[in-house]
């Protein structure tokens, strides 16, 4: 667990709010002040199945207004611990520019809770084998959680994908940017200039 401090802040910034979990309580973890994070294996556990709100009784109904939570004046991010689970090993491969034993035991996390066969760290030929693999690791993790594109554009094959598995003839380039609105190209008084092919 002392490796992972800074998976662990990142879940807890990103994730939880100050005050939102009464089963868990404010603590110092190696200098990092962090109002809730996991602190054994089977809190990682259950934070990879993605069932931490009902397992520490979690209550955000605090934060929105009388409404019935329809309006609320806190936004706050959604981020499973698995996202972030599975981003650190390709950040310490593409760091290293190597398979390290820590990035292949770091993606056996999540495959372990799933029921997955373990990766041994001789299973990957190249750096490029092992970022497919955790490409396609993410792609089963982050079913319709919104992380394909963004994951794809990152290991450089959205068009390619878009083509191969969409059929798609128009996919290109410019497809990897969104278009800027006209609003604000108008208000940056020519400043903001439109992404390229839109």
């Amino acid at each position: 667990m002392k490796n992972n401090k800074l998976l662990i802040g990142a879940f807890a910034l990103g994730v939880l709010l100050s005050g939102a979990c009464s089963d868990l309580e404010s603590e110092t973890y190696e200098g990092f002040n962090s109002t809730v994070f996991p602190k054994t294996e089977d809190d990682v556990n259950t934070l990879l199945a993605g069932q931490f709100y009902e397992q520490f009784n979690c209550d955000w109904t605090g934060m929105y207004s009388a409404d019935k939570g329809t309006t609320g004046s806190v936004d706050y991010v959604a981020l499973r611990f698995a996202d972030i689970v599975t981003l650190q090993p390709e950040a310490l491969a593409r760091n290293s520019n190597a398979v390290t034993d820590e990035a292949v035991s770091l993606l056996n996390r999540v495959r372990v809770r799933a029921g997955l066969k373990e990766y041994k760290t001789s299973d990957f030929a190249s750096l490029q084998d092992f970022l497919d693999a955790v490409l396609l690791e993410r792609g089963h993790e982050g079913w319709f959680e919104g992380w394909r594109r963004a994951d794809l554009i990152r290991h450089g094959k959205f068009i390619d994908y878009a083509r191969k598995y969409k059929g798609s003839v128009t996919a290109d380039e410019r497809h990897l940017l969104f278009p800027i609105p006209q609003d604000i190209i108008t208000e940056g008084r020519g400043q903001v200039i439109q992404n390229p092919g839109y």
